[in-house]
Order: structure tokens, then C-alpha cells, then sequence
């Protein structure tokens, strides 16, 4: 009668064992990868997402042509205006807004908030609309004192492709 394990019996179970240790070592750091990836994307697309919404809420809430306001300065690469933004205080005040590219990002500045627009871009053109009807275009600048443009369209182009983003806002109410 045989008591224990011949040496080659405990090699074969150490060697299937390793086998078993090592494929769950590469199956766990797998899945460790891609909950990593997969939180990136979702940080990348919830900061997407806020940053849409930030600046629509800007344009929505532009203040011109009213007593106190500075004046609307749209240029082709720069945009200068202000607008009405809830503070830390949970109050509206106007503060300055500012879209712009810094190195290689669309930045939108509402106050001292900074809201990323877009990333590895090769340049970004902004156009106004003139007015609402037959009679409207698209102008490669606005400067008033009085009053905004119907809409501004962002026209994001990426350094290392061909394409372009084209993102439309409304402006709210204009003095």
C-alpha cells in the first residue's frame, strides 16, 4: 500500500498550479486595465458634457447692452464679453467671460472658473450670426456696446486629422 505523493505526482500539481496562478494574475490585471480605461472615458465624458453645459449657460446668460455691462468684442481666434453666473454665495453676478485657445486647448474663462472646450486642437474659429430670417450670415466678427449676436458657432479643428467640430450656442436675452 502507497502512502503519499511520488516527487513527480507534487511536480505536476506545483507546475498545473503555477499555470492556475499566473493566467489569474493576467485575467485580474486585465480587468484592473479596463476599469481603469473605463473611468477615464467616463471622467473624459462627464468633464465633455459639464463643459457643454457651462458654456451654453454663458451664452444664455451673456449680460450686454445694459447699464454697467462691458461691450461685446467677437473676433475670429478671441471672444470678450460677460455674463451672469451663480457664485460660491448661491447668488447671480456678471463676470467676465473670455473663449480663447491656450496652447492647444479651446479655454472658455468665467470668472475665476476655467472650462476646457476642447484638446489637441490646431486652431479654433469662432462666427456670428447676424440675424435671424433671409437676411442672415454668418460674420467673422461683432463688436456692440448695445446688443449680441443671434448665435456663435465654434469651429474646433484637430491638430492631427483633417476634422473639425462645429458647435453651435444661442445667445439669451440681448440688450
Amino acid at each position: 500500500m502507497r502512502r503519499g505523493f511520488t516527487l513527480l505526482e507534487v511536480l505536476v500539481a506545483l507546475a498545473l498550479t503555477g499555470i492556475v496562478v499566473l493566467l489569474a494574475h493576467r485575467l485580474f490585471s486585465v480587468a484592473v486595465d479596463s476599469s481603469g480605461a473605463l473611468l477615464r472615458n467616463r471622467r473624459e465624458q462627464d468633464n465633455r458634457a459639464n463643459s457643454e453645459r457651462w458654456t451654453e449657460e454663458a451664452f444664455l446668460s451673456l449680460a450686454v447692452g445694459q447699464a454697467g455691462d462691458p461691450r461685446f468684442e467677437g473676433q475670429e481666434a478671441t471672444l470678450d464679453a460677460a455674463a451672469w453666473t451663480v457664485v460660491a454665495q448661491g447668488w447671480r453676478e456678471r463676470v467676465p467671460l473670455q473663449l480663447g485657445m491656450r496652447d492647444d486647448r479651446l479655454e472658455l474663462r468665467l470668472g475665476e472658473t476655467v472650462v476646457t472646450l476642447g484638446t489637441r486642437l490646431a486652431s479654433a474659429r469662432f462666427e456670428y450670426l447676424t440675424g435671424i430670417g433671409p437676411d442672415r450670415r454668418w460674420a467673422g466678427g461683432w463688436s456692440s456696446d448695445l446688443g449680441a449676436p443671434e448665435a456663435i458657432r465654434i469651429i474646433m479643428e484637430h491638430g492631427d486629422t483633417t476634422a473639425a467640430d462645429t458647435c453651435v450656442y444661442l445667445i439669451g436675452e440681448r440688450g
